[in-house]
């Protein structure tokens, strides 16, 4: 079983409502509207769970994932060149901060994820999926 689909059946457990999954076609509009490909691990995490509904977080961490339209709606509000190709996909507390996940063009790129909100980014993962394994593991070992 994946990381993210044990995430997911823990949130289920907890009662946390989620969006159904994203269809490839979301998923390929997503990728055409910002030109970039999305890294294996996070197209697989969205076409299971497309963020959580609107008001759900989990309640272990009191954090909230966005669906693939809410992240465009941030990707529009997300200004500054420190902040280039960066896409926030969750946020801790009702915006105390955010994580954002740097997506490109090519398909063997590096998408780290980084707590953003200050005056530059923190690198907290060097993948999406190493940003899950240590969420699962210890989400509150993150810096705001």
């Amino acid at each position: 079983m994946s990381n993210f689909q044990v995430l997911i059946d823990t949130w289920v457990r907890d009662g946390v409502e989620l969006q159904p999954g994203a269809s490839e076609h979301q998923l390929r509009k997503f990728e055409a509207r910002h030109h970039v490909c999305l890294p294996g691990d996070f197209r697989s995490f969205y076409s299971v769970a497309n963020g959580m509904v609107e008001d759900a977080v989990d309640p272990r961490t009191d954090t909230r994932f966005w669906s693939l339209d809410e992240i465009t709606q941030a990707y529009r509000e997300l200004m500054g060149d420190s902040y280039l190709g960066m896409f926030k996909f969750a946020d801790y507390s009702i915006f105390c901060y955010t994580y954002a996940i740097e997506l490109q063009q090519a398909r063997n790129a590096t998408n780290a994820v980084f707590c953003v909100g200050g005056d530059s980014p923190i690198l907290v993962a060097d993948s999406f999926s190493q940003f899950l394994i240590t969420y699962m593991k210890d989400p509150l070992e993150f810096p705001p």
